[in-house]
């Protein structure tokens, strides 16, 4: 049979000619009575419309084209390539259904042509119809069991639908088309792995090395198919005949590390990593996964810290200014509790501008913690302006913000931020805290108040939303009852919480019940990890109400000592010494 795609060749030159001189004009008429054209006339009315079609294709104008070939159909619905290049128009604009159609009706007509069932096959798997793939690829292998690009393209769609047998099946009937070959048994091996045949693929690749013995790529695949499955002793020897062969295999050397790592022989796998990153051929995304590999390892890094280090700095030294090595090297300063460090690796990521969000708000947290909130204000307005949906940005800035005394920044943040929060009700929840707190530092109580109503709508049991509320309510004087209802909650749920004995043990006092609020204070004494100067302060208050000045001046003085505010704490040092008659 004659194939249409020589025809459309052939009229892509007719194209050509029509474009160089006067057209031929087919009246209206003509094309309406189709019906009454003869079958010479209406050969050459199609040959006009598809050449038409083929030319404005070539041109871009596919509505145009589209046109010319469903014109061109109509005077002869027996030519297959009008279908096909109407197919390869749907194909382009997205039309898969439309594609799928002609497509179609293009391979029936012409069931020889190859190009035809791949590109029908190539819709089927666009539209994920995995079965009408099959069967067009089984076709064409049945046809052509030679092609084994286009077996290996079957073999492939029989494991993705789970029909391994089917699959192998395919590979055995190339290797009797064409013979043994190393690409077929690698892809058998690669079936039987997936399968979990370890016996199998072993007998694979060692029929493989019959013929090719001193091929590394399959020595390779071997080695890995013992160390994968727990068989040192014979991976060891089969990498050693790799690197007789071949001694700066990469691949090998990298592969090796696991079988060190897991027999504890740490002298030669830092021996291994060292040339790897030695190694110019590996590319560098490959030598961090490496390195990640021991940063990530709990164990390894409790044991090797120190190999790791070197090893980590060795690679930074190789490439200084590549951002991933500075990445990994911030994470394992992280890991190991160096902030510092971890921070100015990380700003170094954000200053070349290398950094995406993940490293932007890594930064961010690490320069809270460690209390930078100059910075932190500074550069969470930056990052807000690279990333402007991301709530956590306005978060840090409203932190930093309150603690700056940038109130009002602070709270156009955090009222902007807590929008942005979708899904994360914990995170609304710390919106509404700092934003209580916030309005409290600008003397907006009923705003504060506000807004730790709207963080306990969400979350009625949390202790730091309770705790903080309590405390605002027991400064003003107001609500005590239900201030010391919030505080017990806290309390019940951790009676040992410093900060929590001192809140309610302020409420007491507000109320008058000044020994009571002594027996919690000096829990609250006991309890705190790190003297407090707010909870030390708070506890002479109330020595001094009940008349102990002497006691109440000395922890005045620690107050001050640990950071308290001194001048409004001299203040009453001397009232109380007045009082009580104190030098």
């Amino acid at each position: 049979m004659k194939s249409e795609m020589k025809i459309a060749i052939g009229l892509m030159i007719i194209t050509v000619l029509f474009t160089g001189c006067s057209k031929k004009q087919f009246p209206e008429k003509t094309i309406k009575n189709v019906k009454k054209a003869g079958i010479e006339e209406s050969n050459e009315m199609f040959s006009y419309f598809f050449a038409e079609g083929v030319k404005q294709k070539m041109l871009g104008e596919l509505q145009l084209a589209e046109k010319h070939f469903h014109t061109a159909v109509r005077f002869n619905k027996e030519r297959s390539a009008a279908f096909y290049e109407l197919s390869s128009i749907y194909t382009i604009t997205g039309n898969v259904s439309e594609a799928i159609k002609y497509a179609v009706k293009a391979e029936k007509m012409d069931e020889e042509n190859i190009w035809y069932k791949l590109h029908l096959a190539n819709l089927y798997h666009i539209n994920r119809q995995k079965d009408n793939t099959i069967k067009i690829y089984e076709k064409i292998n049945a046809k052509y069991p030679e092609r084994s690009d286009l077996a290996f393209n079957l073999s492939k769609l029989y494991e993705e639908n789970g029909e391994k047998e089917k699959a192998l099946k395919v590979y055995e009937n190339l290797e009797k088309s064409i013979g043994l070959n190393k690409k077929i048994g690698l892809a058998k091996v690669g079936i039987f792995e997936r399968e979990g045949n370890f016996e199998k693929a072993k007998k694979e690749l060692e029929k493989l090395l019959n013929i090719y013995p001193n091929d590394v790529n399959i020595l390779g695949v071997l080695a890995e198919l013992y160390n994968n499955n727990g068989y040192d002793e014979e991976a060891k020897r089969t990498f050693d005949k790799l690197f007789e062969i071949e001694p700066d295999n990469y691949i090998a050397k990298r592969s090796i590390i696991d079988l060190y790592r897991r027999k504890g022989e740490y002298k030669m796998v830092f021996k291994r990593v060292k040339e790897i990153i030695e190694e110019e051929k590996i590319s560098v995304p490959e030598k961090v996964k490496m390195m990640m590999s021991f940063v990530s390892s709990p164990e390894e890094m409790l044991n090797y810290r120190a190999n790791i280090e070197i090893y980590i700095e060795m690679l930074e030294d190789k490439y200084p200014e590549n951002y991933t090595v500075k990445a990994i090297i911030a994470d394992f300063f992280l890991r190991t509790g160096n902030l510092e460090k971890a921070r100015n690796k990380l700003k170094v990521i954000i200053k070349k501008g290398n950094a995406n969000f993940v490293l932007w708000e890594q930064y961010l947290f690490l320069e809270n913690s460690l209390g930078n909130y100059s910075d932190l204000f500074t550069e969470s307005g930056k990052a807000i302006k690279i990333y402007p949906e991301k709530p956590t940005l306005f978060l840090l800035r409203g932190i930093s913000g309150i603690e700056i005394d940038e109130t009002e920044i602070s709270v156009k943040a955090l009222q902007k931020g807590v929008k942005l929060v979708t899904g994360n009700n914990q995170l609304k929840v710390q919106f509404y805290t700092l934003l209580g707190d916030a309005f409290r530092n600008a003397g907006l109580s009923k705003n504060s108040d506000e807004a730790m109503e709207s963080a306990l709508k969400i979350d009625s049991e949390n202790t730091i939303v309770l705790n903080n509320y309590a405390y605002y309510l027991s400064e003003r004087g107001e609500k005590l009852k239900r201030a010391l209802r919030m505080s017990s909650k806290c309390l019940k749920t951790e009676p040992l919480n410093a900060l929590y004995l001192d809140t309610y043990g302020w409420i007491l006092y507000k109320m008058g019940k000044f020994e009571e609020a002594r027996k919690y204070l000096e829990k609250a004494m006991k309890r705190a990890v790190i003297n407090d100067p707010e909870i030390t302060e708070h506890y002479a208050d109330i020595l001094y109400k009940i008349g102990e000045y002497g006691k109440a001046v000395e922890n005045w003085e620690d107050a001050i000592f640990l950071g308290g505010d001194r001048m409004k704490i001299e203040k009453k040092i001397n009232k109380a010494k007045k009082r009580g008659h104190i030098k």
